[in-house]
């Protein structure tokens, strides 16, 4: 009987069993097309009756190419590359929080409250890593200090102006040497109005379940969702003024 003659399902059986008899000649999970050929050598060297079809009449029985041969004998493709995972990005990580009250401060020769340091980052497009929780202002402003005392300055022991707004300068150009840039409309635009109703929300909440209305309470509070992060604020007059203004 010719291949012409066989039907789709003699064709299958023939590719089946001859690639699955090479494999278990040679022992391997899966044979390639040159080692097809060499179980073909093996059994031509052994002397025996045991025939295998060339891999020419395989791939003509099944219409394609070799892939297509191991598809019918529900075998892997040998050594199939597996596609290296994309790495992912690498968010570029905002300045250190002492190290931007540094930078302040020698511009302003003064130290910045939490939001006028954010204000300030804002107008130089720089981003500010988060402070952590718990850490009291004061403690970041005297790391700030022994860091200007190691480059060669004497700041003084004067603290920060709150409750109005400050008036700062910024470096030439508004640029701070190696900062990142701020994520710009990573999660849609912020506006005054979007801060305003995720303040709103986030003080009848913590009213409710009787939590304070601190930043590091906001900032657990919004985790996960799309609400303003309290640093984008800052051009709306901070995360304090807008709360007392939501609150009022």
């Amino acid at each position: 009987m010719t291949d012409v003659e066989l039907t789709a399902r003699e064709r299958s059986v023939v590719v089946f069993c001859a690639v699955r008899r090479a494999a278990l000649l040679l022992g391997t999970e899966t044979v390639s097309e040159r080692d097809y050929r060499r179980a073909l050598t093996i059994l031509r060297a052994a002397g025996g009756q045991e025939r295998l079809p060339h891999p020419r009449r395989l791939k003509r029985l099944v219409g394609g190419g070799w892939e297509q041969v191991l598809r019918v004998a529900l075998l892997p493709m040998p050594d199939t590359p597996i596609p290296a995972a994309k790495p992912a990005a690498q968010a570029l990580p905002g300045m250190a929080v002492v190290e931007a009250i540094a930078w302040f401060w020698q511009v302003n020769r003064q130290f910045p409250s939490r939001t006028t340091l954010e204000r300030f980052m804002h107008a130089c497009d720089a981003r500010l890593a988060n402070a952590q929780t718990g850490v009291a202002w004061h403690r970041y402003l005297d790391e700030a200090r022994v860091l200007l005392a190691q480059q060669g300055y004497a700041p003084d022991d004067g603290q920060p102006q709150h409750g109005r707004r400050v008036s700062f300068a910024v470096p030439p150009g508004a640029r701070i040497p190696g900062a990142a840039p701020q994520r710009h409309n990573r999660r849609g635009a912020v506006t005054r109005d979007r801060c305003l109703e995720a303040l709103r929300r986030f003080t009848a909440e913590q009213r409710r379940a009787g939590q304070p209305l601190s930043r590091a309470h906001y900032l657990r509070w919004r985790r996960g969702t799309r609400w303003p992060a309290p640093s984008s604020m800052s051009s709306f007059g901070g995360f304090t003024k807008l709360r007392e203004q939501a609150d009022a």
